[in-house]
């Protein structure tokens, strides 16, 4: 709500479950398999929902093909010790959170912000900006990728 009420821009959210809170457009599907046209938007958000997916690559892939820029913010982790007690403290904040309705995740997929960037080139991103937040319980990546195929033709970092 905020972006479109402060920026007037148009905003489709997408899940599984319709949880929205907001007088927003929603549209429920997987995020393996969007019901959206190739470039359909401007910008796609992906804010910490690579680390729960069944099938990161999928929803990675399918976010690159119906935008021109996908803002990534994921938890980041450096050690195996990192990753599971990451994993156990994300487990249970988000079943408080949710009700015991949010998948769990997969610790396994958590990786430094190096990681990430050579993960997001393997699934046909080209990450354009990067930043690493320090964050109260751990360290997360935010991170603008876009489609190497159509990045490769500009060097422009603006989401604009």
């Amino acid at each position: 709500a905020y972006i479109h009420e402060h920026y007037s821009m148009n905003v489709t959210l997408t899940d599984v479950h319709n949880a929205l809170q907001a007088n927003l457009s929603f549209v429920q599907c997987t995020a393996t398999r969007l019901p959206f046209d190739n470039d359909a938007f401007d910008a796609a958000l992906l804010s910490f929902v690579l680390h729960h997916a069944d099938d990161p690559q999928q929803v990675m892939q399918e976010a690159l093909r119906v935008s021109r820029h996908v803002l990534v913010l994921e938890s980041v982790a450096y050690h195996p010790l990192q990753r599971r007690l990451l994993g156990w403290t994300d487990a249970a904040v988000n079943a408080v959170r949710s009700g015991g309705t949010m998948a769990p995740p997969h610790p396994e997929t958590y990786r430094s912000l190096d990681g990430w960037m050579s993960w997001m080139q393997a699934q046909g991103g080209q990450v354009v900006r990067k930043e690493l937040i320090p964050g109260r319980l751990h360290p997360w990546a935010v991170l603008v990728v876009r489609p190497a195929q159509r990045a490769s033709a500009s060097t422009d970092t603006s989401l604009g």
